[in-house]
């Protein structure tokens, strides 16, 4: 991932950076809010009560707090959670603590309302409009954070009825006086009308910028991003039926190679679809490499090795639906390549220029290069730049794979080198120049390799910095000269982190080991960015233990094999294309200004609204 600080429409998501508090805490806040709330409306209805002290306010106040807020409220949070059982329970009574905060500042200015009026419909009007902006708030929570929007409405009525009901005893608390039960009702649901339109309005003006720009719901997307932040999980996805659907069209390869032994069955398969595993979470492709892996691990038995392709952000799948068509892809590649051991020419070549690195394998006509930098910055490649370094490769070989190992990356590091390789970049022209300097290391017509696979991040507890699924160890043994491939489901890599694996390595086993990570984005989220690198919460000793493991068994699985390049292409799949993230963020840019001159006005209206229908029921 490249250098996208958040800046704009970005900005604001460091709140997403902050732990909520626990269940208990927040329920204890809740308690004391109904127990802090209930006495200042008690006291202040009857501060000029002579018979209602501060004792009696105290008390009575406590019992109408528990009956106004902390009992509905409780109600609430269970029915939630029996109906939307994924959900975590301090996520639920986090946004039913929100909305009874509102709920209560309004009980308080009803008090006030009464004491400087003496009018019980007045204090009943407030409290009624309160109550009824709750439906608001839920209408925004069940819309945009659960995308339930054709339920929306009636689930939003469950919390404003529950108050209403429980309302009716602490009204007799607070004002000595309630009202029927069927009025009271009628005069919620009348306001609740106001507050409908007005969510609906509020919707179709952040909606409209976006939809108009890309062809997509913006409240759709905020949902998807809020979904993935609280619950892991993605449900809604662009509409592409649309006349002018967001992304495009293209034409995508997926380069595998295939690794067989003398039996004929593939010992693993390397595969390296031209596709970014972004955006975020479990979104567009940003769970591929995991799932790649434990299709082919599954299906044909071999351990499967995911590597990151020169492309950047612009070829993010658009869903992640789109992994059956990659599944499909993949399916046919096994059915194409050749069982047994070829005879053809096996070298390994290195060449290096101001810290740009490319590490090449080559098996008869074709061949897998490896570019890095580390420890200085290795990050996206453009297209542009990807297909001027696979010209500058077509010399060594027909078919040419490229891998951008994906190995290092600190956020101190200069702009310029945390941008992606551009055509125009010094870091091109340091990568053409290591191309040009490629000798060739050793060669052998036989080659042997050895692989394991290990789910290390399962070991490692599940750190925040390392995605589900296997790390992957390969050793290739070319004309007595042993190096490798060690592969990690993650984002970049702290370049000492880095350091450390391969110097320990080096020193146990005196092989030449690089370091790859798949640039997954399931790490990263509005809570994780780009600076979640592998290194960052993974222990070392822990992890180094595991990989002794893991090359250890590959060391012993060493074996005679061939490999075999194939190359299929995916028509028609759907990815962002160029500069859609820039698009997208002028779009959310004009939504947040169109917002933050409306809703105000909007919110303010529909307040003073629904309060004059209720008085005049």
């Amino acid at each position: 991932m490249a250098d996208k600080s958040y800046t704009g429409a970005l900005s604001h998501v460091s709140m997403f950076a902050k732990n909520l508090p626990s269940s208990a805490s927040l329920y204890a806040m809740l308690v004391l809010l109904g127990l802090v709330v209930g006495p200042i409306t008690a006291y202040i209805a009857h501060i000029s009560d002579p018979l209602s002290g501060f004792a009696y306010a105290l008390i009575s106040g406590a019992i109408g707090g528990i009956l106004a807020i902390i009992v509905p409220t409780t109600i609430n949070i269970m029915l939630f959670k029996a109906i939307r059982s994924y959900i975590r329970v301090k996520y639920i009574i986090f946004v039913s603590l929100l909305a009874e905060l509102t709920y209560g500042i309004f009980l308080i200015f009803s008090g006030a309302v009464f004491y400087i009026f003496h009018s019980y419909a007045l204090a009943l009007a407030a409290i009624i409009v309160g109550d009824a902006s709750i439906f608001a708030w839920w209408i925004f929570v069940n819309k945009l954070i659960m995308n339930r929007s054709k339920n929306a409405s009636m689930f939003s009525l469950l919390q404003p009825t529950i108050n209403l009901i429980f309302f009716l005893p602490a009204s007799v608390i607070f004002f000595g006086v309630t009202l029927p039960i069927g009025v009271m009702l009628i005069k919620l649901y009348a306001a609740i009308f106001v507050f409908l339109l007005i969510s609906y309005t509020i919707i179709y003006f952040i909606d409209s910028p976006i939809k108009k720009s890309l062809g997509f719901s913006g409240i759709d997307t905020f949902s998807q991003m809020i979904q993935n932040w609280l619950f892991s999980i993605n449900i809604a996805v662009p509409n592409r039926k649309v006349k002018k659907p967001f992304g495009e069209k293209a034409d995508i390869g997926v380069d595998s190679i295939v690794c067989t032994g003398k039996s004929g069955k593939p010992i693993f398969v390397i595969t390296v679809p031209n596709i970014h595993f972004g955006p975020v979470g479990t979104l567009g492709s940003s769970n591929f490499p995991y799932l790649i892996e434990r299709h082919i691990n599954l299906r044909y038995k071999a351990n499967g090795v995911v590597l990151h392709s020169s492309i950047n952000e612009d070829y993010n799948a658009i869903s992640s639906d789109q992994f059956s068509q990659l599944r499909r892809t993949i399916d046919n590649t096994m059915k194409h390549f050749r069982q047994g051991t070829e005879d053809q020419e096996y070298s390994y070549y290195y060449g290096e220029s101001n810290g740009a690195m490319v590490k090449l394998i080559k098996f008869g006509d074709s061949a897998i290069a490896t570019l890095t930098r580390a420890p200085r910055v290795t990050e996206d490649i453009t297209p542009e730049a990807s297909v001027i370094i696979k010209h500058a490769l077509s010399g060594f070989a027909k078919n040419i794979t490229v891998v951008d190992a994906h190995n290092s990356r600190y956020e101190t590091a200069p702009a310029d080198e945390l941008a992606a390789v551009k055509f125009d970049s010094k870091v091109l022209k340091d990568y053409l120049e290591a191309i040009k300097g490629l000798s060739k290391i050793s060669s052998s017509k036989t080659l042997e390799v050895g692989s394991a696979s290990a789910n290390i991040c399962e070991k490692l507890g599940n750190p925040k910095d390392l995605a589900p699924g296997n790390s992957n160890a390969i050793v290739f043994r070319i004309g007595g000269r042993d190096f490798g491939i060690i592969q990690f489901n993650a984002n970049n890599m702290n370049p000492k982190f880095r350091e450390r694996i391969l110097a320990h390595l080096s020193k146990k086993f005196n092989i030449d080991f690089e370091l790859y990570t798949t640039d997954t984005h399931y790490v990263n989220s509005l809570r994780q960015t780009a600076s979640n690198v592998l290194g960052s919460t993974s222990s070392y000793s822990k992890m180094s233990s595991e990989l002794d493991k893991m090359v250890t068994s590959a060391m012993s699985n060493m074996k005679t094999a061939s490999l075999f390049w194939y190359s299929e292409t995916m028509k028609n799949f759907y990815i962002w294309g160029i500069n859609q993230r820039e698009k997208m963020l002028t779009a959310m840019d004009s939504m947040i200004a169109t917002a933050k001159i409306l809703i105000p006005a909007i919110i303010a209206a529909g307040f003073f609204v629904a309060a004059w229908i209720i008085t005049l029921i």
